[in-house]
């Protein structure tokens, strides 16, 4: 019995328009133009995009989010991400050269 989680991926090129509810890992290297919504790891690629509501476990960007609200338990920008909206998060790390512009808020608990 392998111990390997699921995990689904929006490849490049790809468009998907609506909201994604899944317990396991995504990555996302093309765009969502909608909601997303996971109990597991996110990553969005250096050429994916997400605009919408966000919630996660954790969140690694390295894309464009584009968004309403993230919430996430840990999320982490790479020296590549471009985010705009707002998140809500327990723990953040954010690399020099990642462009944020709009309200981080930890929560507390």
């Amino acid at each position: 019995m392998s111990n390997l989680t699921e995990s689904s991926q929006i490849a490049k090129g790809t468009t998907i328009k609506g909201t994604i509810k899944t317990s396991e890992d995504i990555r996302i290297d093309g765009i969502v133009d909608g909601d997303l919504d996971t109990s597991g790891k996110l990553i969005v690629g250096t050429e994916g995009k997400i605009t919408g509501k966000m919630k996660t476990n954790t969140a690694v960007v390295s894309g464009n989010l584009d968004i309403e609200n993230i919430q996430a338990e840990n999320l982490s920008f790479t020296k590549d991400a471009k985010f705009k909206g707002n998140a809500s998060y327990k723990s953040i790390s954010i690399e020099e050269g990642a462009e944020i512009n709009g309200q981080l808020t930890k929560i507390s608990k």
